[in-house]
This record gives C-alpha cells, sequence and structure tokens, in this order.
C-alpha cells in the first residue's frame, strides 16, 4: 500500500507538473499569437505563393495560362534583365563598403571620451532617420542637378559644371553616396559594440608600445567581428533592395545605368501586371520584401484592399515587421531573470510580471520601435506608390513624386519647400525622444 501510494503520489505530482506546464506554454501561445496571425497571413502565405507564381505566367488581368521555367529561361538570356541585375550587384559593392567603412570610423571616433559626444552621436544619425523620405532623394536630385549646389561650389574654382545624370558611372556614385550618407543605425550599432570592448585591452597594448591603428586592427576589428558581420549582412540585404533612390533621382537612367532589379520588378509587376515574371526575377536574388511585394498585392486586390490605407496599416498592428521583433528580443537578453523569478514569489503572474517588471525596463527599446514605425510611415513611398490610386487619398510623398513627373515644367522652389516641410515631423519626433531612441538603438543592437 505504501508503495502504491507512493507511486500514485509521483505519477500524480507528474501530472500535476505537466498540466501546469501546458498552460505556461499557452499563455506564451496567447501572447505571440497576433505577430503569429500576421507573420503566416502577411508574411508566409505571400512567401509561398510569390514561389509558385514564379512557375507560371500570371497576369494580374488574365490569370494563369502557362506554367514552366518560361520566366527562369528569360531571365538568363534578356540582356535587359541581366544587365539589371549587373548593375545591382555594382551598386551593392561601391555602396556596402564604403558604408560600413564610414561608420565604423566615425563610431571610432566617438568611443572616445568626448565633450558634447551625445550631441554629435545624435548628429550622425540624422541622415539615417531622414534619408529614406523622399524629401531627401528629391533634394539629393537637386544637389546634383546641372545648377545645383556641387556645381555652383564646382564654379567657384574654376571647374566647369557636370552632368553628373548623364554618365553611367557618375549617375550611380550620386545613388550610391544617397545610401552611403545613411550610416547612422549601423554606425549606433558600431558604437554599442566598441562599448563592449574591455579598455583594459587597450590599457594593456598601450602598455606594450601598441599605437592606436595597431589597436584597432588587432583589438577591436576582431573583437567586433560578429558586429561587422551582422551590419554587412543587413546592409547588403538593403542595398538589393534599394528602390527609392535611383527611381527618384534618376529615374533608372542614363540608358538603364542606375535600373536595379527592384525597379524592374516594379516595372513588371506594377506597370506591366506581370506578376509571374516579377515573383521569378525577386527570387533569383531571394530578397525577402521584394518576393513578397507581388504576392501580397494580388492578396490586397483580392480582398478589395487596394486604393485604401488597409494594406499600409493592417499588417503593422499584426506586428509583421520584424525588425522590431528582432530589436526588443535583443534587449529582453539583458533582462536577469532573477527579477522575473522575485516578481513570481512576490505572487505575480506572467501578465503582472510582463506589465510591472518587463514593459518598464523596455522603455528605451518601445520608444524606439515607435519612432522607427512612425518616421519609416511618414517616410514611406513605395507602399502608397503601390496601393494608392485616387489623388485625394495621395501621402505627402507620392504627391512629391507626381509633383515631378516631368523633366521640366515643374517649380523646384515650390518642390523644395514641400520636401522641406514634409520632413519636419520626423525631425521634431527624433529630437523630443532622442535620448530614448538611441540607447533603445544601442541595446537592441547586435553585441560583439
Amino acid at each position: 500500500m505504501r508503495t502504491a501510494y507512493k507511486s500514485t503520489k509521483y505519477y500524480g505530482g507528474n501530472r500535476m507538473k505537466n498540466k501546469k506546464g501546458f498552460w505556461a506554454l499557452n499563455i506564451g501561445l496567447l501572447y505571440i499569437l497576433p505577430w503569429l496571425v500576421g507573420f503566416i497571413l502577411f508574411k508566409v502565405y505571400p512567401f509561398l505563393s510569390s514561389l509558385f507564381y514564379s512557375f507560371t505566367n500570371y497576369d494580374l488581368f488574365n490569370g494563369i495560362t502557362k506554367y514552366g521555367m518560361m520566366n527562369y529561361e528569360k531571365i538568363f538570356t534578356d540582356p535587359d534583365i541581366i544587365r539589371a541585375f549587373v548593375v545591382t550587384f555594382k551598386y551593392a559593392i561601391f555602396d556596402v563598403p564604403l558604408k560600413l567603412m564610414f561608420a565604423l570610423f566615425i563610431a571610432y571616433i566617438l568611443n572616445f571620451k568626448l565633450k558634447g559626444v551625445n550631441f554629435f552621436r545624435t548628429a550622425y544619425y540624422i541622415p539615417s532617420i531622414l534619408g529614406g523620405s523622399i524629401a531627401i532623394a528629391i533634394l539629393w536630385r537637386a544637389v546634383f542637378n546641372t545648377d545645383g549646389l556641387i556645381n555652383t561650389v564646382l564654379g567657384v574654382f574654376g571647374i566647369p559644371a557636370i552632368n553628373w545624370m548623364a554618365g553611367d558611372m557618375s549617375a550611380l556614385m550620386v545613388i550610391v553616396l544617397l545610401r552611403v550618407w545613411q550610416f547612422g543605425s549601423a554606425m549606433v550599432i558600431f558604437l554599442a559594440a566598441l562599448k563592449g570592448v574591455s579598455e583594459d585591452l587597450y590599457e594593456a597594448a598601450s602598455i606594450d608600445g601598441a599605437g592606436k591603428w595597431t589597436q584597432f586592427f588587432k583589438i577591436t576589428v576582431p573583437l567586433i567581428t560578429p558586429v561587422i558581420f551582422y551590419n554587412l549582412v543587413t546592409q547588403l540585404c538593403q542595398a538589393f533592395q534599394e528602390f527609392n533612390g535611383p527611381f527618384l533621382v534618376t529615374k533608372g537612367g542614363p540608358n538603364g545605368a542606375t535600373t536595379l532589379i527592384s525597379m524592374l520588378i516594379y516595372n513588371n509587376a506594377f506597370l506591366r501586371h506581370k506578376m509571374g515574371m516579377a515573383s521569378a526575377q525577386a527570387w533569383i536574388l531571394f530578397l525577402p520584401q521584394v518576393v513578397l511585394n507581388a504576392p501580397q498585392y494580388i492578396m490586397f486586390n483580392n480582398w478589395k484592399w487596394v486604393n485604401t490605407y488597409l494594406p499600409l496599416v493592417i499588417p503593422s498592428l499584426f506586428a509583421a515587421d520584424t525588425y522590431f521583433v528582432f530589436m526588443l528580443i535583443q534587449f529582453l537578453r539583458g533582462v536577469p531573470k532573477e527579477l522575473e523569478e522575485a516578481a513570481k514569489i512576490d505572487g505575480c503572474n506572467t501578465l503582472k510580471t510582463l506589465w510591472y517588471v518587463i514593459v518598464p525596463m523596455l522603455k528605451p527599446s518601445l520608444v524606439s520601435c515607435a519612432l522607427f514605425q512612425f518616421m519609416w510611415t511618414n517616410n514611406d513611398f513605395q507602399g502608397p506608390l503601390i496601393y494608392i490610386a485616387d489623388m485625394d487619398k495621395y501621402t505627402n510623398s507620392v504627391y512629391l513624386r507626381m509633383s515631378m513627373d516631368g523633366d521640366v515644367g515643374f517649380q523646384w522652389n515650390r518642390i523644395l519647400a514641400m520636401s522641406l516641410i514634409s520632413i519636419i515631423p520626423s525631425l521634431v519626433v527624433f529630437f523630443c525622444a532622442q535620448d530614448s531612441f538611441i540607447d533603445g538603438i544601442a541595446a537592441g543592437g547586435v553585441k560583439g
């Protein structure tokens, strides 16, 4: 009887533990349910649909009439498509190394104990805040215009004006410099990694007679290699998906010299309505966001969401932007487990622990996520360009673009005034919460 009692008690205890574990698991699933629904509906389903469409001749109006490898055969035989891929790789080769070297150099300088370092850290981040805005692209085009600021400065030194948009390489470098100028996000992540390198290592190296450059290449670079690799991958992905710069500044010219593959995909999907070909082109480079554009448009069109703001708003409500999830996870990894255990001892359930312990500690990262979402939404151009058709529903970015459809005849002074006004909200919001924003980026970044 004693043995049977012990056995019953033991297995009963296991059943209670299993039951408790089951409910704990379900609470976790409940927390991530909105994201899980959004991820499956707005990411996984379009992702798989895009792969299927890439093997069809799917047309937005005529549907599917043919299956096979015809899209991929054309991609590897059409000289215009091949040239777009070559231009895209050339753009990435120039853009990414320059951007990373510049970001690391500035981060290395700001890592020293300088007066006003917080001001400079904030100032250097501003280009990344504004760089994605169509207003900056328009201003960039004006700066490199034949009578723009660059040629005006060159004229002071007696150098004749240069038509930057007329040469293949000069036009490409114009859009490359536009991206290099937006080095702030990579710089802040580098700065967070540099602060994690122990000062004792530098002091020991100084005693051994190592100079600053030797310390940099022998100590700093090896220790932040994971962060360098992270920035390299993220910047490569962004370079391959670049759209706004060439579309707005050079329009893909001259003679296709700045036509990136993202522009070719846009033309096929949303101008020629060849969704099958656009999907195949996106899959060649395996561009995550570009792969999703065509099937998401088809899905939203079937739901009668096109020409409304729903495709721009609903995915965000379901936390479909995985960048924010990744950023918050990085911060959560730094929260001591002892705090959660202490909250449980005090009688807090998981919801109270989340609300009273975790959320207050997440404030800098939550502020960063909110500001990112605001500024990305304010600067968004491709989304409204794809989904909004009526002029009375245009966002400021699309309206600015439509005001510049012609090469001549539009008023530069009016366009530039509108551009400056459009970036004011992002600047105001950024400066009102700059401390939390930078701290959240640094805390959520990858550490070395």
